[in-house]
């Protein structure tokens, strides 16, 4: 699956290097020290690494599932979350119930926001649907001591 995916995964990180340049930094600073502690360890877990292809320390693939009201406590509230969806599906909505905001959430959505933040929820979708959720885990930042990416600052893209 990791190397099936690597071309489609490396456009979406190219966006996360757009949207948060420091968040993409960290992530790929976290990946080159787990590198660095793998290989005296945990040769499999080195061969994954050398295939994972995201700059995010953790991915979850939910199929045909909704998902209640949720918020990702074990993140920071500066970095974001990456959620992709794919498949065929009818219509379906993401809502962030705390902003009072629903979006039509369309096979080939992409979105970005601090899970940590804002508590969000997808309902059911009547076939088939994939979504992908890639986040970064302050404890695997802590423990190979890469610091947290500070906030985004679309300013720095103006100038």
């Amino acid at each position: 699956w990791l190397s099936n995916t690597a071309y489609a995964s490396t456009l979406l990180f190219v966006t996360v290097a757009i949207l948060h340049l420091d968040l993409y930094t960290a992530g790929h600073e976290v990946l080159v020290a787990l590198g660095g502690y793998v290989v005296l360890q945990d040769q499999e877990m080195l061969h994954t690494l050398e295939e994972w292809p995201t700059i995010y320390s953790a991915a979850l693939i939910m199929v045909n599932q909704c998902s209640s009201y949720y918020r990702n406590h074990s993140s920071h509230a500066q970095w974001l979350d990456l959620l992709a969806t794919v498949g065929r599906y009818g219509l379906l909505d993401m809502e962030w119930p705390s902003l009072g905001v629903t979006v039509e959430y369309m096979p080939g959505t992409l979105v970005a926001f601090s899970d940590k933040l804002v508590q969000h929820g997808v309902g059911h979708a009547e076939d088939h649907r994939v979504s992908i959720t890639f986040y970064m885990k302050k404890n695997v930042h802590d423990a190979v001591e890469v610091g947290k990416a500070g906030w985004a600052i679309h300013s720095l893209l103006l100038d």
